[in-house]
């Protein structure tokens, strides 16, 4: 959730780039920063607000709702297939990988 406005600027100066969100569905940076302070495990209602499911971000919508056409994909084939036509299409494109 630190990119939806540069969303906008992307549709906005109509640039050519693709942006992929490997979505994990969890802050996980956030986790990993609190391991890297001698936190490794804490209560498990501070776990959930580092996680992204309730409710889940759909980023194919917010990202068209921003006027950046948007797919999602599950494999490395679609992946592979969406990247290429989003590669051949004129302005911003954006991907979501469900990892």
């Amino acid at each position: 959730m630190y990119m939806p406005q540069s969303l906008w600027t992307y549709a906005r100066e109509q640039l050519d780039i693709v942006v992929l969100i490997f979505s994990n569905r969890k802050y996980q940076i956030l986790r990993s920063e609190m391991a890297d302070v001698g936190v490794p495990d804490f209560g498990l209602k501070a776990q959930s607000r580092l996680d992204l499911d309730n409710p889940h971000i759909d980023w194919v919508s917010l990202s068209q709702g921003l006027g950046v056409p948007a797919a999602q994909v599950e494999t490395t084939e679609d992946l592979d297939r969406a990247f290429r036509t989003a590669l051949a299409d004129p302005g911003p494109q954006l991907i979501e990988v469900l990892v």
